[in-house]
């Protein structure tokens, strides 16, 4: 009886994995041989110096302060991200963003506990301003040459 609920279980247990694995074929893949072009235009934002600045206005490529609050950077198109449609982003020069939306005032707050840790800090924004999302969240500083 104990090998039949074992070998049952065993059956059970590959089906799931299974199921959840093939969850990723649903996800379509497109290939194309072209070649490659340089980006060019978009803004630059801050310079070689900058250190814990945010980017929150395109109108103000030079930064503020941490926490700052604005009008956002436009995406461009509609991006939803944890169930929240945003169209807005701020920069953070030590490797994050924040995402925004244009119907808020402000569209984007860059409020958090730690300019250098902004995904386990606190934060004051309201709660549709406060998803981040951190490629470095390190104390990251412009160096010679270097560019946003």
């Amino acid at each position: 009886m104990r090998i039949k609920i074992l070998t049952l279980l065993v059956l059970l247990s590959t089906t799931a994995v299974n199921t959840i694995l093939d969850q990723v074929s649903a996800y379509p893949f497109s290939q194309l041989s072209t070649t490659y072009t340089a980006i060019t235009g978009g803004q630059v934002l801050g310079s070689t110096t900058s250190d814990d600045q945010v980017y929150v206005d395109p109108a103000a490529p030079a930064g503020g302060a941490s926490g700052a609050t604005g009008v956002g950077l436009p995406i461009g198109f509609n991006f939803t991200y944890n169930g929240r449609t945003y169209d807005r982003f701020a920069v953070n020069t030590n490797g994050w963003i924040v995402l925004g939306q244009s119907s808020s005032t402000p569209s984007v707050n860059t409020n958090s506990a730690s300019g250098y840790t902004p995904i386990s800090s606190t934060s004051t924004a309201p709660a549709a301003l406060q998803n981040r999302i951190a490629g470095f969240a390190r104390d990251l500083q412009g160096q010679t040459g270097s560019t946003l």
